[in-house]
């Protein structure tokens, strides 16, 4: 009974957290239109789409798979971070090592050695 109660008082608070008050108190808003345009309408269909569609075009195989490759070792970091800061020591090990061992005889990451 505790729990239903608890749950209840949760789900008010979460609709009123998103009520039309909550909606028209966004300082940026202006700003936050406008770039969501400028992204939406110019840039990605101007610029985004067409350097995507000639990457995998044209890219060999073995040159998307290397560039895939160096951002995920990249990305080894930031989520041993986020491992220490939950506890997850045995999986921020797991990361730093991955990280290191690409790094070094994996050419930066490009092969994924770990």
């Amino acid at each position: 009974m505790l729990k239903i109660m608890i749950y209840s008082c949760l789900l008010l608070n979460a609709s009123m957290a998103f009520s039309e008050h909550a909606e028209q108190t966004d300082p940026l808003e202006d700003i936050n239109r406008f770039f969501y345009e400028v992204n939406f309408n110019i840039l990605d269909p101007i610029i985004v789409k067409p350097v995507a569609v000639i990457y995998d075009g044209f890219a060999p195989k073995p040159v998307r798979t290397g560039l895939r490759n160096f951002f995920s070792n990249l990305d080894e970091m930031p989520s041993m971070v986020n491992n220490v800061l939950q506890g997850k020591f045995s999986a921020a090990g797991n990361n730093a090592a991955r990280f290191v061992i690409n790094s070094t005889f994996g050419l930066a990451g490009i092969i994924d050695v770990a």
